[in-house]
């Protein structure tokens, strides 16, 4: 069994990585990062911008413990879900609506 003290996991989410429409720079900067602090990771997905996918997946990855990254898919674009996937999957707040008016 691996010391899982020292491991994290990476996901990278987006559309345009896994066609190829945009060069993928998180995986080397996360893998410097922590080799820098003798850190390593354990895993790392590349995931579509697909709601279902994104929320079984996040569910996976943390539910084994490690602290899990999370790049991509946050941008102001309809196929951006990663916010929406992360409250769905029970980790984090779901952003207020836009029809809710705050006093």
């Amino acid at each position: 069994m691996k010391d899982q003290q020292h491991l994290f996991n990476l996901i990278i989410i987006g559309d345009e990585i896994l066609h190829g429409s945009r060069q993928d720079k998180h995986f080397a900067f996360f893998k410097s990062l922590l080799e820098s602090r003798g850190l390593k990771l354990n895993q790392v997905q590349y995931l579509p911008d697909e709601p279902d996918l994104l929320i079984k997946q996040l569910r996976r990855s943390f539910s084994d413990g490690l602290p899990t990254f999370v790049t991509g898919g946050i941008g102001s674009t309809p196929d951006d879900h990663t916010r929406q996937a992360a409250a769905a999957a029970g980790f984090a707040r779901r952003p207020p609506s836009r029809s809710r008016q705050v006093h």
